[in-house]
């Protein structure tokens, strides 16, 4: 899991770098992504099969794929792969974690990164047309904002973003069940989905305060 990598490299370095693409999806090339596809795949009927996939969408020109699909994010976690390689293979980062278009390298001195960061920046615009979002560079110990969760050394929190969606999701969870609109085993699944993102997480206490504050007396549906 990428979470828990992420932690393990907070704990183990001083340093890190975060950085993602601005409007990921809907930048993607399809040119550039489909000569990718090209040498990963032989088949010329597969690859007819993904031009059609990839043709069938266009946002800004020939660029873009839509958001939910299946197929977008095979392509799109595929189009960074080769940065990938780059990353650790050419300028050799000993911690780096991708979820998507997340990136965090970890690094034991600040200067390795700011030289890392200037590379990913340049392969990025020149090699893969897109643009990087202004990147974070910071002590770990200061804390790590990584898919959801707050990362510290020895410490996995949810984000200020995750805590808010939390508790919106259980109110209208809560007040769903008492207007009748979903019964309680739907509530019960629902619940136990939310609350399964935060046990990645030390949110005992806060979601011990989200219960206390849930209008429904039917605390079991939790």
């Amino acid at each position: 899991m990428a979470v828990k990598r992420a932690a393990k490299y907070t704990r183990q370095w001083p340093w890190y770098l975060k950085m993602d693409i601005r409007q990921f999806f809907a930048s993607i090339d399809h040119s550039i992504l489909k000569g990718q596809l090209a040498r990963l795949f032989k088949e010329h009927k597969l690859l007819g099969i993904f031009d059609q996939i990839i043709d069938s969408y266009h946002r800004l020109g020939t660029k873009g794929l839509p958001i939910g699909n299946l197929s977008s994010q095979y392509f799109a976690n595929h189009y960074l792969t080769t940065l990938d390689h780059h990353i650790k293979e050419v300028w050799k980062a000993k911690a780096y974690v991708r979820y998507m278009d997340d990136l965090v390298i970890w690094s034991g001195d600040k200067a390795t990164l700011k030289r890392l960061n200037a590379s990913i920046e340049e392969y990025v615009q020149t090699r893969l047309a897109l643009e990087l979002k202004p990147s974070i560079l910071n002590r770990s110990h200061r804390g790590l904002t990584f898919c959801g969760y707050r990362l510290i050394p020895y410490r996995v929190g949810l984000s200020k973003r995750s805590d808010k969606r939390y508790l919106q999701k259980m109110m209208d969870l809560d007040q769903q069940y008492l207007n009748g609109e979903w019964e309680e085993s739907a509530c019960q699944r629902k619940a136990q989905s939310l609350v399964a993102f935060t046990e990645h997480a030390d949110a005992l206490g806060f979601r011990k305060k989200v219960w206390a504050r849930l209008p429904s007396n039917q605390r079991k549906i939790i």
